[in-house]
């Protein structure tokens, strides 16, 4: 390689990391530029049972569950519970009933680098629990909420009870289908606790592979995932930069909330720099690989993620109803929406 070339790749490579380094800052500034400023005191209409929320997050980050890995005793109790919850709600169901099994095979990096790993790990016992409202007007066309039940199990003889990731979103996802339980949707409402998200998607994908309904009749993803404590008061919402229809129905929502509302963690690489973009980093991926619009709902990591300090203990019970505030009325305004796109 001549030093001509050299120097013209080392310049082509200095320029990239310049742009990216000024995209990364412009990306944050809009970030706070454009975000919501919070109420001092909720101004939405519709409550929740704070009570019954905090008591499903609970049960479900109780240690007896052993952190809920897939294909564990923890798993299987967590999706009694559920179903159960379910039931009580008045979800109906599919053919299969609540569940949706599938198995996966897994294959870890860390196993070719560590003889203790396994390189390959099957999962045969994986299960989605999925129930649904049939709509009033747009019976037809699907909204799905969604959020996945599992988490990380007992790693290093340490539990991680993955109270905020994710059992705060199955929280949310039971309260907001307990409303729609009692007010029935314009559109048919499906939702969904998936299993064997932190291993990589898995039942969102296993979802597709044998939808309960035909995937171009689901019109928008509700997905949440960590919506319960932010030292900040602050929440993400993303995928509007996909679908800007979305943000027009849920900034007047968002103005009205005592959280700030972040717009981000949604923009291509060469919009937002070095800003992680979360567009496949959770459920609401292949729904958006299905061209189908979806709004996520999110914290933004803390130091507890993953980490045996993730506890009901440490959630913040008066943002975690607030959230779940604003996801309702979020659901219920893009109910009344006839297109998101």
């Amino acid at each position: 390689m001549s030093i001509r070339l050299k120097w013209s790749i080392r310049g082509f490579l200095l320029v990239v990391l310049a742009y990216l380094l000024v995209a990364t800052q412009l990306e944050k500034h809009r970030v706070i530029e454009t975000a919501t400023q919070p109420l001092a005191a909720s101004n939405l209409d519709v409550s929740v049972d704070r009570s019954r929320l905090l008591a499903d997050a609970q049960h479900l980050s109780d240690p007896s569950l052993e952190g809920r890995l897939t294909g564990t005793l923890g798993s299987h109790k967590a999706q009694e519970y559920i179903a159960h919850r379910f039931e009580e709600i008045g979800l109906r169901t599919f053919a299969d009933g609540y569940r949706q099994r599938f198995s996966f095979v897994r294959h870890s990096l860390k196993g070719l680098l560590l003889p203790s790993r396994p390189f390959k790990q099957a999962y045969p016992d994986a299960t989605n629990l999925i129930g649904y409202l049939p709509g009033e007007t747009y019976r037809d066309s699907w909204i799905v909420l969604s959020a996945h039940y599992d988490h990380l199990g007992v790693k290093n003889g340490k539990l991680h009870p993955g109270a905020d990731d994710n059992a705060s979103g199955v929280a949310a996802i039971l309260a907001t289908a307990t409303y729609f339980s009692q007010h029935q949707p314009e559109h048919s409402l499906l939702v969904a606790a998936f299993d064997a998200e932190e291993k990589g998607l898995r039942g969102s994908y296993a979802f597709f592979d044998d939808p309960p309904v035909k995937p171009e009749q689901i019109a928008l993803e509700i997905n949440l995932d960590m919506v319960s404590r932010n030292d900040e008061n602050q929440i993400y919402v993303c995928g509007t930069y996909q679908s800007p229809t979305l943000k027009a129905l849920v900034e007047p929502l968002a103005s009205r909330s005592s959280v700030q509302v972040l717009w981000g963690h949604d923009r291509p690489m060469w919009r937002a720099g070095l800003v992680e973009n979360w567009v496949n980093l959770s459920d609401h991926g292949p729904f958006h690989d299905h061209g189908i619009p979806f709004l996520y709902f999110g914290v933004a990591d803390h130091e507890d993620m993953h980490e045996p300090g993730d506890t009901f203990e440490r959630l913040q019970p008066d943002f975690f109803v607030e959230t779940t505030r604003l996801i309702l009325h979020t659901a219920m305004e893009c109910d009344r929406a006839a297109a998101f796109r």
